[in-house]
């Protein structure tokens, strides 16, 4: 028995931790949480500003995309333009109007 009474430690106040230095390491701990959580936070609002800065450039562009595809829609056909060609002669008898490719 005289071996299993070596080997056990006695806790008595010569081995307890002092109260500061759990309190120090404690708030070093959290301090350290602190910043690294308020360092990443700051990062992700960056970061968000960023992606709401580029959604709204897509938004835009999509909007300039709509308005060309219809304008696409409106476009004149050749029928069309010979109409109006013939309307302004018509219209226009001292105009002197360029003969188009087709006539």
């Amino acid at each position: 028995m005289s071996n299993e009474e070596e080997t056990l430690v006695k806790i008595d106040r010569s081995t307890l931790v002092p109260i500061g230095v759990v309190v120090v390491l404690l708030v070093g701990i959290f301090g350290i949480f602190g910043y690294l959580d308020s360092r990443f936070t700051a990062q992700q609002t960056s970061m968000d500003v960023r992606f709401t800065t580029i959604d709204k450039a897509l938004e835009k562009q999509d909007r300039r995309l709509e308005k060309l595809e219809e304008k696409g829609d409106k476009a004149w056909t050749s029928i069309q333009q010979e109409l109006w060609v013939s309307e302004f002669r018509r219209l226009n008898p001292k105009v002197k109007v360029p003969h188009m490719c087709g006539e």
